[in-house]
């Protein structure tokens, strides 16, 4: 075989073109408010839902699960006990 034709043969097994998505994963995990729009938009159209950004955006939203909620703050100043601040 010469080059020429190795060449050849590396151009056909090599000459599909994957189709690449704007947004990545990371990037939909560090835009909550992107991620969340980008899934609402993926799961009201079915076409739109087989593109790779709605498929990065399902794969960030499925990453989050399982993860610690961020802890509640607490109050600065607890609610008065009833009857206690009552005037009588």
């Amino acid at each position: 075989m010469t080059a020429l034709h190795a060449l050849l043969l590396a151009a056909q097994l090599g000459g599909a073109a994957v189709p690449v998505a704007e947004y990545d994963i990371p990037w939909f995990q560090a835009n909550p408010a992107a991620l969340r729009e980008m899934l609402t938009r993926c799961h009201a159209d079915h076409r739109l839902a087989q593109t790779p950004e709605c498929q990065n955006a399902e794969a960030a939203a499925t990453r989050r699960l399982g993860q610690p909620l961020p802890p509640v703050a607490k109050p600065a100043k607890p609610p008065p006990a009833k009857g206690k601040d009552r005037a009588a």
